[in-house]
């Protein structure tokens, strides 16, 4: 069965503690590759103001996940998603070629950023 390329962005309660995010997060990773997905990439948790109130909550954690998987595996997904209490929102959308090209670039942004370059750390003599 053919695999497509996902994106799945969680807004969680701003009432969970890091732990208890990355349990979740955890969790449902494992849901994932139960199924036969590969996990391509996680996003660091950021907690954010949301533009308007979610629930009656004014904040929430935003936690990103890559994955590649069969298309049936989404609605099992989401139907976890949608029992959570936990979760203000979601939002699960598959990635085109275009789409994939722009997040491969910006993840090699991103690693270059977080990777020191060792030419910056020499002091001419």
């Amino acid at each position: 069965m053919a695999q497509k390329h996902y994106e799945t962005t969680i807004i969680f309660t701003p009432d969970l503690s890091d732990a208890d995010i990355g349990k979740k997060v955890a969790q449902y990773t494992k849901l994932l590759k139960d199924k036969n997905a590969k996990i391509i990439h996680l996003s660091t948790p950021t907690t954010q103001n949301l533009a308007y109130p979610i629930q009656k909550k004014k904040s929430g954690t935003y936690q990103t996940i890559h994955f590649t998987s069969p298309p049936q595996v989404i609605n099992t997904l989401e139907t976890h998603y949608q029992r959570d209490p936990e979760i203000l929102r979601f939002l699960t959308v598959s990635l085109n070629k275009h789409a994939l090209t722009y997040k491969q670039a910006q993840q090699q942004k991103d690693q270059q950023q977080t990777t020191p370059n060792p030419q910056q750390n020499q002091t001419d003599e």
